[in-house]
């Protein structure tokens, strides 16, 4: 299973870095709104198995360095999914909250996970 937003790369010019334009990505929720309901449903399986990690390790790895990072996408899965499920919500508001949560996780926090 894959699940990505789709993101098209823009030029973005700097006055520092007069040879080369870095490249910034256009990050959208097309493709997470249009999953499958496999797709959906591995999602949960993944946050369920997270859950079960924590429960049972949690007072054994809680000051690692890793574990807090695995702690932080465990959180940012459940949200994720819980803005994917929002039914009360109008379709462009639930795209603008998910693709605003892709951006901060492509900014802040991906990296800290990998």
């Amino acid at each position: 299973m894959v699940i990505t937003a789709s993101t098209t790369l823009v030029p973005r010019h700097h006055s520092s870095s007069a040879k080369m334009p870095s490249v910034s990505p256009i990050i959208t929720a097309t493709h997470l709104l249009n999953a499958s309901q496999h797709d959906v449903a591995m999602l949960h399986d993944i946050h369920s198995l997270l859950n079960k990690i924590f429960i049972r390790n949690r007072n054994q790895h809680q000051r690692s360095t890793w574990w807090k990072a695995l702690h932080a996408f465990r959180k940012q899965i459940a949200l994720l999914l819980a803005e994917l499920k929002g039914s009360k919500t109008k379709e462009k508001e639930r795209e603008a909250k998910l693709e605003a949560r892709l951006r901060y996780w492509d900014d802040r926090i991906v990296h800290a996970w990998y």
